[in-house]
């Protein structure tokens, strides 16, 4: 009898440890399916995350597109007596020549900062002020505090002007309406050389307020490797985002800007460029030799004596300038698809198909 209960004992405690492996397993089973439910469940719905992400993308991308909005698209019509022409001055660009050479040989009236020449940059009226034989508009578009004055003068409005030059893109678009828009066009250079001049530049240029002694006898490398090299000035122009960190969201940004609102033109080609404004905008020299002396010659050039052929400062240089080089790129393909888009229409209209 007593070893018939013993094996009863060994059977039972057999069978009650193979139940607790079967609850165990169970159990596992159970946490282990929890935890992947609840991990796929909150997963899905993170999942309005990324399209969050794309909204704000989006939301970016419009908002400097809405920046832009006073500035018309390229593909619609200019309208002579209502659009208003905007050159965006690069600096080392030939904006310079572009700018002198519509007001000294076309006879046309401009708003820059030459009109403040003498000082009077802050007058309560608008008037015309002759500088070194140019007609210039009393005002200076090239500052924020001189666009706030000359938007409240509504130098728009009154006319005054034939056409605007102004660095700063962003600020600018204030002094244009939804019925009065600017007509962005620009000369453009390989960023890389555009630094370089802007570098010899800087040597030379005691006349200019922001002239430093340090760049007197600073080389290329030097230059390259401190915080006075620019790194990537037109596509932060673009963006109007001078400091913060840049995105493939930028680029994509920047590219937009220039493809729907920038009539492009090259140093490389100043003459096919002149010719393609001067059809945009219906503009006639009425000095010729004056003309093409500014197209061949230009002004404000630097001859660069130094070598600068070194590598570390050129590929330091490029680092730091990589959106431009990229935006420049889409500027010499839109400089040849842009060639074949002018039709005439009327004399005070120039249309670009969409092409």
């Amino acid at each position: 009898m007593g070893d018939d209960r013993h094996v009863l004992r060994t059977i039972f405690k057999v069978r009650m440890n193979q139940a607790i492996v079967v609850l165990s397993y169970v159990l596992l089973c159970f946490l282990l399916d929890f935890f992947f439910v609840r991990r796929t469940t909150t997963n899905l719905v993170s999942t309005p995350k990324s399209d969050s992400n794309t909204d704000n993308s989006a939301s970016k991308s419009d908002l400097i597109m809405d920046d832009l909005q006073n500035f018309a698209d390229i593909k619609k019509s200019f309208v002579k007596t209502v659009d208003i022409p905007f050159i965006w001055h690069i600096p080392k660009s030939g904006g310079t020549s572009l700018k002198n050479m519509y007001s000294q040989c076309y006879n046309l009236v401009e708003a820059s900062e030459s009109g403040v020449a003498n000082g009077n940059n802050n007058e309560p009226t608008l008037r015309i002020a002759v500088v070194e034989g140019g007609k210039y508009v009393n005002v200076d578009v090239t500052t924020e505090v001189g666009l706030k004055h000359a938007s409240s003068l509504k130098l728009v409005e009154s006319n005054i002007a034939d056409l605007i030059v102004s660095p700063l893109l962003h600020p600018s678009a204030s002094l244009f309406s939804s019925t009065r828009r600017g007509r962005i066009v620009s000369i453009f250079r390989d960023p890389v050389e555009r630094v370089i001049s802007l570098f010899f530049y800087l040597r030379e240029a005691t006349w200019e307020p922001t002239y430093e002694e340090k760049f007197k006898n600073m080389t290329l490398k030097e230059f390259a490797f401190s915080p006075n090299c620019e790194s990537n000035y037109i596509g932060r122009s673009l963006l109007n985002k001078m400091e913060e960190p840049l995105t493939s969201e930028d680029v994509r940004n920047a590219k937009e800007i220039l493809t729907t609102k920038v009539l492009v033109g090259l140093l490389s080609d100043m003459e096919t460029s002149v010719n393609r404004f001067d059809q945009y905008f219906g503009f006639s020299s009425v000095d010729i030799n004056c003309r093409n002396e500014y197209v061949k010659i230009g002004v404000n050039r630097h001859p660069h004596s130094d070598n600068i052929h070194d590598p570390e400062a050129l590929e330091e240089i490029k680092r730091k300038n990589w959106l431009d080089i990229i935006l420049f790129d889409l500027v010499k393909e839109l400089f040849q698809k842009q060639g074949n888009l002018f039709q005439n229409i009327t004399q005070n209209t120039v249309i670009i198909r969409n092409e």
